[in-house]
């Protein structure tokens, strides 16, 4: 995963949870100018404590995945 596409999904996280920016940043305790970078990837560099109170505070948490374990199409496929 880039780095840019974790702050397209905060963003996208954010949106469907109809949260503005002020609000997300002032629960995880940053500035609405960091979290509107981060949203963007203006910035690459976040401490791990902020992008979890980030994902706290939208009801989400980190998973560690290994890139030779993701679905594939078929898996996908075969889940619905």
């Amino acid at each position: 995963m880039k780095f840019w596409e974790i702050g397209e999904k905060i963003r996208q996280l954010r949106k469907s949870k109809k949260i503005t920016q002020q609000r997300l940043a002032d629960e995880a305790e940053l500035s609405r100018v960091t979290l509107s970078k981060l949203e963007r990837g203006h910035i690459t560099e976040v401490s791990v404590a902020a992008l979890i109170k980030i994902l706290n505070a939208l009801g989400q948490e980190i998973d560690i995945i290994p890139e030779d374990k993701l679905p594939t199409l078929d898996d996908l496929r075969d889940e619905i």
